[in-house]
């Protein structure tokens, strides 16, 4: 409508205006229309523009946000998994210290609610590994990738062996089995026969016969026994506590990984 009007009184007004004064204000009239024109235009692309720059900042702000949320969560999840590491550790050592049945069934139940707690924590990854594959691979300082399968086991497999381990340390079983060698090895001697094992000479070169002791074949059955057994005992034990060290030492190089994610808004 304003175009419209201003075009009639441009066209009445012009009808005693000379073709010079005409053309000088239709192009006056140009110029402004182009001019209003470009104002608008350029008031569109700068909202665009803002509105663009607007929406950019929202989504590197809210990426940002994303990124504190998860290192929050995962540093909250490094903490509840390094406790409960300690806590299973601690039991477990007291199981190996000790030979006190309610201590020993204390620290047992402990470890068993630590033990579904790692589980739980630890949880299934998208890709499948063999449970049964070295568990070296948790000893990898580069990625974690494939470890948690690998370690749920382990755990499980670990709480097993120290059940069965509970039982013998209740009954005192390690000083029980040392008791039973001292035993066979004091029977072994006390029935050990004299044997003529060869002779010496004096000075004077009189022949003396030099004896020495043989068990019997029973009691040495008896003492390789006892023996046999203390060893396995050992073994189990020793076993137990290098799969301490181990648990530790993979917990560490698992939980300064995820640290490092954690540090990088991953």
């Amino acid at each position: 409508m304003l175009i419209d009007g201003t075009l009639k009184i441009i066209t009445e007004s012009t009808s005693s205006m000379s073709t010079s004064d005409v053309i000088t204000m239709v192009a006056a009239f140009i110029a402004a229309i182009t001019s209003i024109i470009g104002i608008l235009m350029s008031n569109r692309n700068a909202k665009k523009i803002n509105d663009s720059n607007l929406a950019q900042q929202n989504e590197w702000n809210q990426k940002n946000i994303d990124a504190s949320l998860k290192a929050s969560a995962r540093i909250e999840w490094i903490q509840k998994v390094r406790n409960t590491t300690a806590d299973l550790l601690s039991s477990y050592s007291d199981i190996l210290n000790t030979t006190e049945p309610q201590k020993i069934d204390d620290a047992l139940v402990n470890s068993q609610q630590k033990t579904e707690l790692l589980v739980l924590f630890f949880g299934p990854e998208k890709v499948q590994v063999d449970q049964d594959e070295d568990r070296n691979i948790l000893l990898n300082k580069e990625s974690n990738d494939g470890k948690n399968d690998i370690l749920v086991y382990f755990i499980i497999e670990l709480a097993q062996r120290f059940s069965e381990y509970a039982n013998s340390a209740k009954k005192d079983r390690y000083n029980k089995l040392q008791e039973a060698v001292r035993t066979a090895r004091d029977e072994a001697y006390r029935n050990a026969k004299q044997v003529l094992i060869g002779y010496n000479y004096t000075e004077d070169g009189d022949e003396m016969p030099e004896y020495d002791y043989e068990w019997q074949e029973e009691d040495n059955m008896e003492v390789a026994y006892a023996e046999s057994a203390l060893s396995k005992e050992k073994k189990k034990i020793n076993e137990l506590r290098n799969d301490l060290f181990f648990l530790r030492n993979v917990t560490r190089i698992y939980l300064k990984i995820e640290w490092n994610k954690a540090k990088n808004g991953q």
